[in-house]
């Protein structure tokens, strides 16, 4: 579920009725709705964060496993295949 679904949800759990003759339309105080994003955001960055991070580690073990496999191949090896 995107985040802004989830802000949505939280929005029609609130317990305003809506206008008879518009009953998708749902009502919300500013506050409310400020609060909803806000918390909503605030997790959406901590799950960026964390995904930054893997990234991060995995390009640290892949260049790793290169450095080994240099270091494996010995000083006179020749690198082929570089970009």
């Amino acid at each position: 579920m995107d985040w802004i679904d989830e802000v949505v949800r939280d929005v029609a759990e609130l317990d305003y009725n809506s206008p008879v003759d518009q009953p998708s339309l749902m009502i919300v105080k500013a506050g409310e709705l400020r609060a909803i994003v806000e918390a909503r955001s605030d997790t959406e960055i901590a799950r960026l964060r964390a995904a930054l991070q893997r990234v991060k580690l995995e390009a640290a073990s892949l260049a790793d496993a290169q450095v080994i496999a240099l270091e494996a191949l010995g000083p006179n090896a020749e690198v082929t295949g570089r970009r």
